[in-house]
């Protein structure tokens, strides 16, 4: 019984008129159409009901958003349109100190771990302030 994703993933690249595995349950057919990874239904949905339900874990975007970096790098950048029109110098450096913070791990690392240092007065250090002292500058 084929259950990795490897199979999946041949079985997605196939061409149309292959005959394929499925899966699932490693039964051979014929792909009928340039989606088909699946001989049934119920495999597909037995397949996908193995890897879990993505609604109720509550680490899932995190996850997510951990294999596709370029996809938060994407939303800040829309973020930051919105929130800041014009966008002026701060806006700019506060811009570049976000994508500092997608790609410097060590960075990354620097905010974090400041943030638990918080003592709860309510003070807010922008991020392009904190890579500025990550820096020295």
């Amino acid at each position: 019984m084929a259950k990795n994703g490897k199979a999946y993933e041949q079985n997605k690249a196939a061409k149309v008129g292959e005959t394929i595995k499925c899966a699932c349950c490693g039964k051979e057919f014929v792909k009928k159409q340039y989606s088909q990874a699946f001989c049934c239904g119920k495999c597909k949905d037995k397949y996908w009901n193995r890897k879990g339900d993505r609604h109720k874990d509550p680490e899932y975007h995190r996850h997510y958003n951990a294999e596709h970096p370029e996809r938060l790098e994407f939303v800040r950048e829309r973020w930051l349109e919105k929130a800041i029109p014009g966008l002026g110098r701060a806006a700019r450096e506060e811009r570049e100190a976000m994508r500092e913070y997608m790609q410097n791990e060590r960075f990354r690392e620097y905010v974090n771990e400041s943030a638990y240092d918080w003592d709860g007065d309510g003070c807010y250090v922008p991020l392009s302030v904190q890579l500025e002292n990550f820096e020295g500058r």
